[in-house]
């Protein structure tokens, strides 16, 4: 499960989420995922700090990743 803590300056109403996932130090694209915002945390989204959880499923064996979000 992926946690992960956001900012939002004024009310999110609806959208969409998208993020990648990257392997350090493996070539090649990165795995993007994209859900609507209303999978991942209740919407209306308040003005203030925020939480988006999320389950994935990765291999067994899965090395170090780096992440990028963007809505």
């Amino acid at each position: 499960m992926f946690l992960s803590f956001f900012d939002a300056g004024e009310p999110i109403l609806s959208g969409d989420l998208i993020y990648e996932i990257s392997f350090p130090g493996i070539e090649g694209q990165p795995a993007i995922f994209h859900h609507a915002l209303s999978e991942e945390t209740p919407l209306p989204v308040t003005p203030g700090h925020f939480l988006l959880t999320h389950t994935e499923l990765l291999p067994p064996v899965t090395p170090p990743v780096s992440f990028s979000f963007r809505f």
